[in-house]
């Protein structure tokens, strides 16, 4: 066997010395400096592919690991480029082969923009740069940017230079933005305003140039547009009827506040129970004070406002967000800045003086896990010992919610973040045999839902502060054969994920019969 082994090795030399890790998946061109990358390219008739990327770049290491490894993937990519990748940072650790590309790679960072990873360059035989784009994306769409980077009509180097030229009509502005819209969103914003600018305003506030719009939001000459064409439009209620999707994009303008705080105020009782306008008053919650005629409105008329939206719970949803945004807030910003715990009673009687003693502690503990978790993640991500000191309080504060309020038990989106919110808190932090055994019962029924290596170690976990150690080690084990299988499905040696190797090393421990710290798996 070991003969076939080495007979089959000796076979795959020539591949393997311009591969990654594994012969399948795209070969990357080692060894090479980038004009001999020009011209192999050149000789062989070939596109050139550039992966620029950063060494602590975790998207660039999700595209080594599940898309540059796919079959079709290489096989369509070694047909059509030279494929090399360049680190555009650098490190102490940097080998001499990566040093050399130092200038090369400084140049690439300086003349195509690289802001961003991981940046995916494309160049012609020839060695003229014709494409280019920016993030991760599953293997389906890798495929399509190769499609797309030989293709002229989606290249972006000429469409920047036809545009430049005015040779691109408005008729076509509107997908090119869209497309070029992470590659390059200071040129996607200036197509995206010319596109609106060919169109009329009635036009924006259709579905699909709304979310054309809300896209762009971010976009200084987008936003410029758009504010500017609303204040210069007659606010009226026709208008923000058709125009409330739009207004709510911008919200946060002064310019939009302004033009709805002053169209709610002609509102007579009977037109701000229509259906609209309970719905701008909700986007709008930050022009509401507690104890005005609107706040009053929802919170003493709850179940009339529900059912005119038909949804259970909007209008205390609205109470709540006025409360958190003018009484809440500013106390947790003050507390932050003064790295002192809040004076709760006090929120509470403010709270409790413009509604009632269950609005008020509803309110406190959300606030509660709020602030606690923000404060335990900042201690954690500074490395500080601060972290157990808040991370106890996060816990408590989760499982006080959890007891009182429940939590969707329907498997749901937020049945799964209760399991993440509980991994956060009790899990990491909480020693309360109490608290513990509850939140077994809590994660049977998330775990129901979502099983996986994503929540298993936390259950085992928890059963192992409990004594339970038996149990625990099975679910420890159960989550070491998950990851390996997932390992494998990837082509990757589950004895170099530095995940697997370090819940082998809790399952260790736990045979020991050890305890402590050392037994939590920080995944983030």
């Amino acid at each position: 066997m070991k003969i076939k082994l080495i007979i089959l090795f000796l076979l795959m030399a020539p591949c393997v010395l311009n591969a990654q890790d594994t012969t399948q998946g795209i070969h990357f061109k080692k060894q090479l400096d980038w004009v001999q990358v020009k011209q192999m390219a050149k000789a062989q008739n070939k596109f050139i592919f550039v992966d620029c990327y950063a060494t602590w770049c975790g998207p660039c290491r999700q595209m080594d690991n599940l898309v540059y490894t796919d079959p079709g993937v290489g096989k369509i990519y070694d047909s059509l480029f030279v494929s090399v990748k360049i680190q555009i940072d650098r490190t102490s650790n940097d080998s001499e082969w990566i040093k050399a590309w130092y200038a090369t790679a400084g140049e690439f960072a300086s003349g195509y923009s690289i802001n961003a990873f991981p940046s995916f360059l494309f160049f012609s035989p020839e060695g003229i740069p014709v494409h280019k784009a920016v993030g991760t994306m599953p293997v389906s769409g890798f495929i399509q940017l190769a499609k797309d980077a030989i293709n002229p009509d989606k290249q972006y180097y000429r469409i920047k230079n036809e545009y430049a030229a005015g040779r691109i009509g408005s008729s076509v502005l509107k997908d090119i933005a869209t497309s070029m819209r992470l590659t390059d969103n200071s040129l996607a914003g200036k197509m995206a305003v010319d596109y609106l600018r060919s169109i009329k305003y009635d036009q924006w506030l259709t579905g699909d140039d709304i979310r054309f719009i809300s896209a762009f939001k971010a976009n200084y000459d987008v936003k410029k547009l758009v504010v500017n064409a609303i204040d210069n439009e007659d606010l009226d209620h026709s208008l923000l009827t058709q125009s409330a999707e739009l207004l709510n994009i911008f919200k946060q303008d002064p310019a939009i506040q302004k033009h709805v705080g002053e169209y709610l105020s002609t509102l007579n009782t009977k037109r701000i129970w229509e259906k609209g306008n309970l719905i701008l008053l909700k986007d709008f919650s930050n022009l509401i004070s507690p104890g005005d005629r609107y706040f009053h409105l929802f919170y003493m008329n709850s179940h009339q406002a529900d059912t005119i939206i038909g949804k259970p719970g909007f209008a205390m949803s609205v109470v709540d967000a006025v409360l958190y945004n003018k009484l809440i807030n500013p106390a947790l910003l003050k507390a932050d800045s003064l790295r002192n715990d809040p004076n709760w009673q006090e929120i509470f009687m403010l709270i409790k003086a413009k509604t009632d003693t269950t609005c008020a502690n509803r309110n406190i503990i959300t606030a509660k896990v709020q602030f606690y978790q923000s404060e335990t993640a900042k201690a954690e991500k500074a490395g500080s010992e601060e972290k157990w000191k808040w991370g106890k309080e996060y816990a408590d504060a989760v499982a006080i919610q959890l007891e009182r309020y429940g939590f969707d038990r329907t498997g749901g989106i937020s049945t799964g973040l209760t399991g993440n919110t509980i991994e956060f808190s009790i899990y990491r932090y909480c020693n309360d045999a109490k608290i513990l055994n509850e939140a077994l019962d809590w994660m049977d029924t998330v775990l129901r839902y979502y099983p996986g290596r994503g929540l298993s170690y936390v259950y085992g976990g928890i059963l192992y502060r409990l004594g339970k150690t038996d149990a625990a080690k099975g679910w420890q084990n159960m989550t070491l054969q998950l990851i390996r299988e997932d390992d494998l499905r990837n082509n990757k040696n589950p004895m170099a994920d530095v995940e697997y190797i370090m819940q082998n090393e809790i399952l260790t421990k736990m045979k020991k019969m050890q305890t402590g710290r050392d037994l939590i798996y920080w995944s983030n």
